[in-house]
């Protein structure tokens, strides 16, 4: 099969967000989404505010961000940031299907 073929069909086995299927094409257009994030380090929001803005219930609104801050809290060696990816890893693993 062809690539350009693969990306229209829906991907068997690859979910992301709400037990939902995406294309490749969709899951490209959520990956520019992140790589267009601009990099600051320097703020790493709390589990607390991810709460109060409700991330998890809005988890394919906030799905781009999500990614991009996992990637920006990687290796900090603060509590917070370590407590953030963690909660973050949980709202994925309720949440999607791989």
């Amino acid at each position: 099969m062809e690539i350009e073929n693969l990306k229209q069909e829906k991907t068997e086995g690859i979910t992301l967000g709400l037990r939902k299927e995406y294309t490749f094409d969709e899951i490209d257009e959520i990956l520019d989404i992140v790589d267009k994030i601009p990099a600051d380090p320097s703020y790493i929001p709390s589990v607390e505010e991810m709460k109060e803005h409700q991330v998890e219930k809005n988890i394919e609104q906030f799905l781009p961000y999500l990614l991009w801050v996992s990637g920006m809290a990687a290796g900090s060696k603060f509590q917070k940031d370590k407590e953030t990816i963690r909660y973050i890893t949980q709202i994925l693993d309720r949440n999607c299907v791989a």
